[in-house]
This record gives structure tokens, sequence and C-alpha cells, in this order.
């Protein structure tokens, strides 16, 4: 899924690295994190049968344009994956010590 969001948001040119962004890095970028993952499980076996993931993206720009313009792809890209996500959400932020402008992504998808 990260790769199909990379490829459908070039705003971020394939920025989008696991929990941090390398250090020299141009931006924009984006972080991804896997913040759950939890199996369903069949009430009648007891078995698992499906898991949900819940991911947090978080994306870097320079300006609050940039930034909402790359969220705005991404959500995009979720909402044209296959497997469309659910609970999709978004918040804005501000890294001080960056000065960096920050949004972020969080949504569950069924596997």
């Amino acid at each position: 899924m990260i790769n199909y969001i990379a490829d459908n948001t070039p705003l971020l040119q394939g920025r989008i690295y696991p929990l941090i962004i390398p250090q020299n890095t141009q931006m924009p970028a984006a972080v991804y994190t896997v913040i759950n993952n939890r199996d369903d499980q069949c009430t009648t076996t007891g078995q698992a049968y499906k898991s949900v993931q819940r991911f947090q993206i978080d994306i870097y720009a320079n300006t609050y344009k940039e930034v909402q313009q790359i969220t705005t792809a991404v959500k995009s890209a979720l909402y044209s994956f296959p497997n469309v996500p659910f609970e999709i959400s978004n918040r804005d932020g501000f890294e001080t010590d960056s000065e960096l402008f920050r949004q972020i992504i969080e949504f569950k998808i069924r596997n």
C-alpha cells in the first residue's frame, strides 16, 4: 500500500519512509507508522480471519499550502486503493524545531 501511495502522489517524489525521515532529505517528505495491528477472530471457531492495521502518515513541507496539497493527493490515493481504507482522518501540526508544516493522516485497512 505504501508503494501505491508513493506512486500516486507525485508531489512527494517517492520520499515516504518508515518511522523517520533520513537526515538531509529534501522536503516535502512523509513517514508512515503502523500504529496497531490486530486480528479479528471468528466468534464460532476462534480463528483469526482478518487483520486490521491502523496507520499514520506524517507529511512535512515548507509551506502550509504545500502540505495541504500533498494531504489531498495522499487521501485521493487512499480512496482509490483497491482495498479501500476506512476511518480516514487528518489534522494539522507544526514542527517548531525544523519550522516545517505537518499533516497527520490516520486510517485503518483490513487485510
